[in-house]
């Protein structure tokens, strides 16, 4: 046999054993981890489940807290996988103290401290500020879909309580045939046909449920999620929630929050407030892709001194336009004196209405039906039967003003640095850390659950701090790098 490097004896007996604090290397994110639970107020961390006044002692929550926040860096997430981890991961034992909480301690502990879950990433973006970070007040959004703990099975929809009701019907049928033999067999009124009818009670019930609640959300829904709504994937509708976040320059994150909206068009506001909130600076700017343009919330937020860099849809509508090959808004001519257009072939559309779609509103202009039946140009400028309508968003004298914006040079190049700022996030939470769907159920728990793989998220990016002696150092010591001294190592 060859040479080997030599093993320990696992039966050898050693007169000065290792430590714990050995066998984790300084450099481990689990370091990262403990220096950030260490450093928090808990005088000032909202938390439930107190039960010192009697009964048995209770975990530490800042075990508690820090085998949560390891488990989501290594995508193990369930209370029963993180319970597994305090057993056999050197990394967890040394963050527990050899403690191991039980996984229905684990899961009530997350499901009570939803909150708190929440403010974990308020504290990572205070431990920034620490190291002497500033926030430029230029944020850049964007959302993502999470996919909801519920199987698209569960889907209740028209066709299903339909296939319910033909099911109850079946199960009728049978149920009197069997009771019409019992009859004849054993006599009339001593069928002992119980579970038939029992199943049929408990089937009718559900499908009474069902009606109720498909009507009071008119439409389909989710029995297991019920909170959770379809979304548009690569594999079509997919039970899904729609998780927003605002980052900086440098990609730190500074406010998550999940919607159950397949749309982002009234968000911008939202992701304003949730930044200023957490960081106390006040955002002066906005940056974000064609998908939040909402025309009356772009309007108010650029009335109330707002920078807003949002693509126009008007923007994108032209670039979808020229790869159908047909005629668009620009290919027609505003005559403001009549407030009518005309189009490629000098027809004159005429306002017909406003008509409201989302948080857009939209005044449409259409032409006489004789004209367009007979145009030379149809075929490049309609689709189907009917004749040519344009609608455009807003007011044509806003679009004019929110263009000129949109094509300064500063603001277009904020634009493209957008998708190098926030994108690559989604990559690292989905890609890196494993974090594609949700393990919680209800809108609730999903924006704790969101927000704590945001501070997650947070956490890892300060090991490029780094060097886990100086941050150990900078936590317990209360030291500030300088800005410069920390943009070196960040970078």
């Amino acid at each position: 046999m060859g040479n080997y490097i030599k093993q320990e004896d696992r039966y050898q007996v050693m007169m000065f054993p290792p430590r714990i604090e050995d066998l984790v290397p300084r450099d481990h994110p689990s370091r990262v981890i403990d220096s950030f639970v260490e450093s928090l107020d808990f005088n000032k961390v909202k938390l439930k489940g107190d039960n010192d006044r009697c009964g048995r002692p209770r975990y530490n929550p800042k075990v508690l807290i820090k085998l949560l926040l390891y488990g989501y860096s290594i995508n193990m997430r369930s209370s029963r996988a993180l319970e597994k981890l305090s057993y056999d991961n050197i990394s967890a034992i040394w963050l527990t103290g050899n403690s191991h909480p039980d996984f229905s301690t684990i899961a009530r502990f997350r499901s009570d401290n939803l909150e708190m879950m929440k403010e974990l990433l308020k504290y990572t973006i205070e431990l920034y500020l620490k190291i002497n970070l500033r926030f430029e007040p230029i944020i850049y959004v964007d959302g993502t879909k999470l996919l909801a703990n519920a199987s698209d099975s569960a889907t209740v929809s028209e066709e299903r309580i339909q296939r319910m009701e033909k099911l109850a019907e079946k199960i009728l049928l049978e149920a009197e045939e069997i009771d019409m033999a019992e009859d004849k067999q054993l006599g009339e009124g001593n069928s002992g046909n119980k579970v038939s009818k029992e199943a049929l009670a408990e089937l009718q019930e559900k499908i009474a449920g069902y009606k109720k609640e498909f009507a009071r959300r008119g439409g389909k829904y989710n029995s297991t999620d019920p909170d959770a709504v379809f979304m548009r994937g690569k594999k079509g509708l997919i039970t899904s929630y729609n998780g927003q976040i605002s980052v900086d320059d440098n990609g730190v994150i500074l406010e998550a929050d999940v919607t159950n909206k397949g749309t982002d068009n009234s968000e911008l506001r939202n992701r304003i407030s949730g930044t200023e909130a957490n960081t106390g600076v006040t955002v002066e700017k906005v940056v974000a892709d064609s998908g939040y343009f909402g025309y009356n919330e772009v309007k108010e937020l650029l009335e109330e001194g707002k920078g807003v860099i949002v693509k126009p849809t008007n923007e994108v509508g032209k670039e979808r336009g020229k790869r159908k090959g047909k005629f668009e808004e620009r290919d027609f001519i505003y005559r403001e004196e009549s407030d009518t257009y005309l189009c490629p072939d000098n027809k004159e559309l005429r306002f017909y209405g406003r008509k409201q779609k989302g948080s857009k509103m939209y005044r449409i202009y259409k032409v006489r039906w004789e004209e367009c039946m007979g145009c030379r140009l149809r075929s490049q400028c309609c689709s189907g039967r009917g004749v040519r309508r344009l609608g455009v968003c807003g007011d044509k004298a806003f679009n004019r003003e929110y263009g000129k914006i949109w094509l300064e040079e500063g603001n277009r190049k904020l634009y493209r640095r957008r998708k190098y700022k926030v994108e690559p996030v989604f990559g690292v939470i989905k890609s890196v850390l494993k974090f594609r769907g949700c393990s919680l159920r209800g809108l609730d728990k999903v924006k704790g659950e969101w927000n704590l793989i945001a501070a997650v998220y947070n956490l890892m990016k300060l090991r490029k701090l780094g060097i886990q002696g100086k941050m150990n150092t900078l936590l317990s010591s209360g030291s500030i790098l300088t800005y410069w001294e920390m943009r070196y190592i960040y970078n």
